[in-house]
C-alpha cells in the first residue's frame, strides 16, 4: 500500500505580515524573550489552572478565568495551523507567550481581565474563518489580503495595549493600575471599533470577490458558447462547401458524359 501523501499547510501571509510588524515594535527585552519562546497552549492553560486556584474564593474571578480557558482552547486549533505552515518559526510560541503575559498581568484586575476576554472570545470565533479566507478562498485577492492584515494588526494591538497599562517603557511594573482602567477601556473600545470596521471591510471584500468570481464564470460560459457557435458555423460552412463541391463535380461529370455521347 503506497504511503499517504500529506498536503502542505498553506501559509497565512496576512497573519505573518502582521506578526512581523508586532514583533518589530516590541522592546528589545520582550522581542528576545518571544523569539526564543517555546510557550504552548498547554503552558497557558496550566498557568490559568494555577491562578484559578488562587481565585477559588472569588466566584466572579473564577467565572472569567473559565471563560478565558475556553477561549484559549478555541484559539488553539487556529494558532497550531498557523505554526504548522512555517517550519522552524516560533509563531505559536510568540502568540501563546503574549496571551500568557496578558493573562498574568490582568487576572488580578477583574475589569481589565473581563474587557480583554470579551474581545478574545469574539476573535476565537472569527479567526478560523479569516484563516480560510487568507489561505484558500481569497488567497489571490490582494485587497482581501490587505484587509485581513489590518484585522490581524488590530488583534496584536490588544497585546500592546495591555502591556502599556501594566509596564512602563523600561519594562518595570506601573503603580496605581486601577486608575488607568478608563484610558485602557477607551483604547480598547477604539481597537474594537477598528476591528468591527475592518471585519465589515473583509466581508465586503468577500462579497465583491464572490461577485467577481460569478462574473468570471458568466464570462467564461459566454466565451465557451461563442466558441461552440463559431465551431458550429465553421462546420456548417465546411459541409456546405463540401456539398457544393460535390454538386459541382457531379455537374461537370454529367456535362462530360453528355459531351462524349454527342461526339461523332
Amino acid at each position: 500500500m503506497p504511503p499517504s501523501v500529506q498536503r502542505a499547510v498553506p501559509k497565512n501571509e496576512p497573519f505573518h505580515k502582521a506578526l512581523e510588524e508586532y514583533v518589530q515594535k516590541l522592546d528589545p527585552i520582550d522581542k528576545a524573550q518571544f523569539l526564543q519562546s517555546h510557550t504552548t497552549s498547554d503552558d497557558v492553560l496550566q498557568t490559568i489552572k494555577s491562578l484559578n486556584e488562587e481565585h477559588r474564593a472569588k466566584s466572579s474571578s473564577r467565572k472569567i478565568i473559565s471563560r478565558f480557558s475556553n477561549t484559549i482552547k478555541a484559539l488553539e486549533g487556529f494558532f497550531n495551523i498557523i505554526d504548522a505552515a512555517v517550519s522552524a518559526s516560533p509563531v505559536a510560541g510568540i502568540v501563546w507567550g503574549s496571551l500568557k503575559i496578558v493573562f498574568q498581568l490582568t487576572h488580578s484586575f477583574t475589569n481589565f481581565f473581563e474587557a480583554v476576554v470579551d474581545v478574545l472570545e469574539t476573535l476565537a470565533v472569527e479567526l478560523p474563518f479569516y484563516h480560510d479566507y487568507a489561505t484558500t478562498l481569497y488567497s489571490q485577492s490582494e485587497s482581501m489580503q490587505r484587509a485581513l492584515a489590518a484585522v490581524y494588526n488590530d488583534v496584536f494591538s490588544i497585546f500592546t495595549a495591555v502591556r502599556k497599562v501594566f509596564k512602563n517603557k523600561h519594562g518595570d511594573d506601573r503603580k496605581a493600575i486601577s486608575v488607568m482602567f478608563q484610558p485602557f477601556r477607551s483604547n480598547l473600545d477604539e481597537i474594537i471599533t477598528r476591528l468591527t470596521t475592518r471585519q465589515e471591510v473583509v466581508e465586503r471584500e468577500a462579497q465583491h470577490a464572490e461577485r467577481l468570481a460569478h462574473q468570471e464564470e458568466r464570462d467564461t460560459a459566454a466565451e465557451e458558447r461563442q466558441k461552440q457557435e463559431t465551431e458550429r458555423e465553421r462546420q456548417d460552412h465546411e459541409r456546405f462547401e463540401a456539398h457544393r463541391e460535390r454538386e459541382t463535380n457531379k455537374k461537370r461529370s454529367e456535362e462530360s458524359q453528355c459531351s462524349s455521347r454527342v461526339l461523332p
